[in-house]
């Protein structure tokens, strides 16, 4: 664009923008220069981001300080606020070039540089999520005279949200690769030592904004944010992804401490079914041995030797052994409120069985209020359930659990038809035979990696004085496996006679579908069937009488 052209084009815009302020009478502080300040600016900087490649240094060395100096005048803030949208959009511009301009600059960049770099790139972020855009409205729907002749619209928009997303990958790369010899540092000085510097990789991962769960080391559940930021704005999430390969580390450490480190009369009482989750997640985590990369959305860590000689399966399978020793699976902590007048220090049961809460994500359920207000103790529920499931043939394939103020049942894993219907004869319950009666893990395997395309199903029941809330991931089988395993054949004698006049039931479905032979059955989230579907299908649907 020449210089005649791109003067005449601005003070065509100028004119128009003008024109609109002047008609807005309660507004009489707005300085026209501003207008034409801003719109040059966004225009200079919009060509910059379009030719940064074509632009040596020199040039951009030139552009840059003297958009931000131009920027830099506008102070009126009643005109800020009038023109947030494209003020905030075009500071975004500034910074996604000066963050581009110094990654081209870096030859070989130290932490002081990818500190530089990531402040340049957090202020490109920051204002333009403070843009509020939103391509249906404020770009498009508004129809801007202004807008249209700068060309602020949905196209720029989208192009600068790109632009910043594939910085910010590439940044991600080198944030992860300075750090990762300090992670292993740590490694290696908890291996010898026994000592565990969290704080430091914490530090380490907070100064270039990758978030580091320790909800290993605190036993609680891992919180995880929301995809979505910002779902009705066009925005870019703030802060940068931990590398996988990172993940391991931290999660490793954080396994070691709690099974060598960790008491068990510790206050925060272990929570195993956090624990082994958080063992299991840190396995599945974990690339076969002859993979030579962590590969993932933002960047690529060479496996390398560490991982080889450190993160193996030996060290896997050490680390498990060590976990069974300490906090035997079948061992399962008493919940607080079960210590209500108990005097002493705090000494776990191991033989109580607890339903995890909140529960494993279902394929489907629902809950019913006020259920039964006639059936008033534990056991008076309990036969009413053992009435309908031994009719329709669950006798002996009933599982019990303690949940806070209440009760869990659900079925051994049956086979089922698509339609939700169970198998017919033998079939049905060939996949939980066992001696004892106990869930057979070995009949499961046997019944359900030998069959080409089937699905299996366990429905689950909780008595508790308000629906149940459940977790945010799928359940796996491995999981529930567990589950069935450690259970009781029938309701806990303390249980009976508790009283609980007002309750809710929560019906739970857990439908695993197996596609082909060697496939492991994965949970049907598709929503075909719903839990009201299941119970009907089985013969089960007397028990939705809440009356």
């Amino acid at each position: 664009m020449s210089a005649r052209l791109l003067k005449s084009f601005l003070l065509s815009a100028f004119v128009l923008f003008l024109s609109s302020q002047l008609k807005a009478k309660d507004k009489p502080h707005v300085k026209t220069n501003d207008s034409l300040t801003l719109a040059q600016a966004y225009v200079n900087l919009t060509l910059t981001e379009k030719y940064f490649d074509t632009l040596s240094i020199g040039r951009l060395n030139k552009i840059l300080p003297f958009e931000e100096s131009e920027l830099g005048s506008i102070t009126d803030t009643g005109f800020i606020a009038l023109n947030g949208t494209l003020y905030n959009f075009t500071y975004s511009l500034l910074y996604l070039n000066k963050a581009q301009l110094l990654f081209k600059t870096t030859t070989k960049p130290n932490r002081e540089a990818l500190l530089q770099w990531k402040q340049a790139l957090d202020m490109a972020i920051s204002h333009f999520n403070n843009a509020n855009i939103s391509s249906y409205y404020t770009v498009e729907k508004t129809k801007n005279s202004f807008y249209s002749l700068i060309a602020f619209n949905a196209e720029a928009c989208n192009l600068l949200n790109r632009n910043i997303e594939m910085l910010k990958g590439l940044f991600t790369r080198y944030f992860n690769k300075d750090i990762y010899p300090d992670f292993k540092r740590i490694f290696y000085e908890a291996k010898k030592a026994n000592k565990y510097y969290f704080d430091s990789l914490s530090y380490y991962t907070s100064m270039y904004g990758m978030p580091l769960s320790m909800h290993i080391k605190n036993n609680a559940p891992q919180y995880e944010e929301p995809e979505n930021y910002g779902p009705h704005n066009l925005s870019v999430k703030p802060g940068y992804n931990l590398s996988i390969a990172l993940n391991l580390i931290s999660q490793y450490l954080q396994l070691n401490y709690v099974v060598k480190e960790k008491a068990i009369g510790d206050t925060n009482h272990i929570n195993l079914y956090n624990l082994y989750d958080s063992y299991r997640s840190f396995i599945r985590l974990l690339s076969p041995e002859d993979s030579l990369h962590f590969d993932y959305d933002d960047g690529i860590l060479p496996k390398g030797n560490f991982f080889r000689e450190e993160l193996n399966k030996s060290a896997c399978d050490s680390l498990y052994t060590l976990l069974q020793k300490k906090f035997p699976y079948e061992y399962f902590p008493v919940e607080p409120d079960m210590l209500a007048g108990a005097s002493g220090p705090y000494n776990p049961e191991p033989t109580k069985y607890y339903f995890p809460m909140p529960a494993p994500f279902p394929s489907a359920y629902l809950s019913t209020n006020n259920y039964k207000p006639g059936l008033r103790t534990m056991i008076q529920v309990d036969d009413y359930f053992k009435n309908i499931f031994n009719r329709k043939g669950y006798g002996g394939h009933l599982h019990y659990y303690y949940v806070q103020s209440g009760f869990a049942v659900i079925t051994s894993l049956e086979k089922i038809n698509k339609d939700g219907s169970p198998v017919s004869g033998s079939k049905r319950w060939s996949v939980s035979v066992g001696g004892n009666g106990s869930f057979s893990l070995y009949e499961t395997f046997k019944s359900i990696f030998f069959a080409t395309e089937s699905d299996f199903r366990i429905i689950g029941l909780v008595i508790s004085p308000s629906a149940v809330a459940v977790q945010r991931n799928a359940a796996s089988i491995g999981a529930m496996q567990d589950l069935l395993t450690y259970s009781y054949p029938s309701l806990p004698a303390d249980l009976q006679n508790f009283s609980l006049p007002q309750k809710t039931l929560t019906v739970l479905i857990y439908d695993f579908h197996q596609s082909d032979i060697g496939k492991v059955p994965e949970l049907d989230v598709s929503k075909r069937l719903s839990a009201r579907n299941h119970l009907e299908k089985s013969g089960l649907g007397e028990l939705l009488n809440s009356r």
